[in-house]
């Protein structure tokens, strides 16, 4: 694997391309979120380029990326 950079703004969850049920934030997962906010430093998440389109689908990472919105 090769570690890039990725704008948030060109990363696709499953559920947007219709492939998935977005489930909605229960209370535990706003908490954690709100724990990843307070640490310095984060796991890398890991995408899958989405051939020709300059857009990259997340696979592992969502609450990483909530917390970084």
């Amino acid at each position: 694997m090769k570690a890039i950079k990725v704008e948030i703004k060109k990363l696709v969850t499953m559920a947007e391309l219709g492939l998935g049920a977005e489930r909605p934030l229960n209370k535990e997962k706003r908490t954690w979120i709100k724990k990843l906010k307070k640490e310095k430093e984060w796991d890398p998440i890991l995408v899958t380029p989405i051939k020709d389109s300059g857009y990259y689908l997340l696979t592992d990472g969502w609450h990483r990326v909530q917390a970084a919105k």
